[in-house]
């Protein structure tokens, strides 16, 4: 138990609730219940039923986490333990999460096709960026305001800034992985 990753929840005194534990070095099965050895270096035993141990099942990086159906841009990585879920970037990691139905798991899948449509839509705000505006012929009240057309282009400009080329639950990611999303059924595997 003390070499795999791990996450602890003890039960200590006289409370009736466990509390997550982050400090935890290591812990050690004894004949009785565990010994828990905190990064302070301090250990303690504990009796089987003040403990809640899980190990690390696996981890998965590169993946979108939606919790109630609203992207978490937070987080990156998943680590599972079973019933709860740790979420990681970059030096920061979330409290463990309860796995529930309201946690969705996507991995991205970065695809040649992902790249070229970037580069195309990049290349499509660059003209926007340049040219300043586009005739889409929409009549204007009158006054100092922007003109119809330089609207247009803010609004195109807008929209082509808000695609999400790694949404896994989009459309368009399915045409960009080669499937046609008409023909498949929509991923549900968390």
């Amino acid at each position: 138990m003390k070499s795999s990753p791990f996450i602890l929840f003890l039960k200590s005194g006289n409370s009736r609730n466990f509390e997550y534990k982050n400090n935890i070095r290591s812990v050690t099965p004894t004949s009785k219940g565990y010994r828990v050895t905190f990064k302070g270096g301090k250990s303690y035993n504990y009796a089987t039923h003040n403990v809640k141990y899980y190990p690390l099942l696996n981890s998965q990086k590169d993946v979108r986490i939606y919790e109630n159906g609203q992207l978490n841009r937070w987080y990156d990585r998943v680590d599972n333990y079973g019933q709860y879920l740790i979420f990681r970037n970059d030096g920061y990691s979330s409290s463990p999460t309860l796995k529930n139905d309201s946690i969705e798991i996507y991995a991205i899948k970065k695809s040649v096709s992902v790249d070229r449509a970037k580069t195309i839509i990049d290349y499509f705000k660059e003209i926007l960026r340049r040219v300043g505006e586009v005739s889409f012929e929409i009549p204007t009240a009158g006054g100092n305001e922007k003109s119809a057309d330089q609207l247009s282009a803010q609004i195109l400009f807008k929209a082509l800034d808000s695609i999400d080329l790694l949404e896994p639950r989009s459309a368009l990611s399915s045409y960009l992985n080669g499937v046609n999303p008409s023909f498949s059924a929509i991923n549900t595997d968390t």
